[in-house]
């Protein structure tokens, strides 16, 4: 399933250079070359691929939820957001959370039909929203 390495390629790629590029001077960063990438990470084509230690999890859990093969887990949309606290959009009853912005990323993938949203924090690893709710507004 080459496609679905690929995809997780990217998403890798597009965290550790978001973690790392936090101090960058965003001006550089517009000063590309014209034929060069200059794709917001928030909008990226999953299609384009990624092969990251979160899409894996995310994959692996996926497949185990559903019965399908880990292959057969696809990729459907990778998304860097802004969490407006502590839960990652993903509140638990009864349960307290710091009320700060968290810089994170949802992701979705495709099983037999379904779709299976995970979220988390960058840096941190994924994990199965059953009631996902929206990032923080942008």
């Amino acid at each position: 399933m080459r496609r679905h390495h690929k995809i997780l390629l990217l998403l890798g790629a597009g965290l550790l250079l978001a973690a790392c590029g936090a101090d960058e001077d965003p001006a550089a960063i517009d000063d590309r070359p014209a034929d060069e990438d200059s794709t917001d990470p928030d909008e990226r084509d999953p299609a384009a691929g990624s092969d990251s230690r979160e899409a894996t999890i995310a994959a692996a859990d996926a497949a185990e939820r559903t019965g399908v093969p880990e292959e057969d887990v696809e990729m459907v949309r990778f998304e860097m957001v802004t969490w407006p606290d502590g839960a990652l959009g993903c509140p638990e009853p009864g349960e307290s959370y710091t009320m700060a912005l968290v810089e994170g990323y949802r992701l979705v993938v495709g099983a037999d039909g379904e779709e299976l949203t995970y979220h988390g924090a960058l840096g941190g690893d994924p994990f199965y929203c059953e009631d996902p709710q929206d990032p923080a507004e942008s």
